[in-house]
């Protein structure tokens, strides 16, 4: 029997996007943000954790974009390549 295995694509298919409501709500109090924030975790989580998503790739995103917030953070210059080729 054939293996048969979902593309990225087909992936993103499975799974809908962010609910109206948390889209176009924006927070009035740390209470809110914090929920809102959750609630965001919450509806990507499935699609983090989905076979098809190649996790190698979403880890060095999510690292870069860390980096380049510490960079800002710091007032340093590196843009996000220059932090991708060092």
């Amino acid at each position: 029997m054939r293996s048969v295995t979902a593309t990225s694509a087909d992936a993103l298919d499975l799974f809908p996007g962010l609910p109206d409501w948390l889209a176009a709500t924006k927070a009035q109090s740390a209470e809110t943000a914090g929920f809102l924030a959750g609630a965001a975790l919450a509806g990507l989580h499935p699609l983090q954790t989905h076979a098809a998503v190649p996790q190698a790739l979403w880890r060095a995103r999510l690292a870069l974009m860390a980096a380049e917030a510490s960079a800002r953070f710091e007032a340093r210059r590196e843009g996000p390549a220059a932090l991708r080729d060092a």
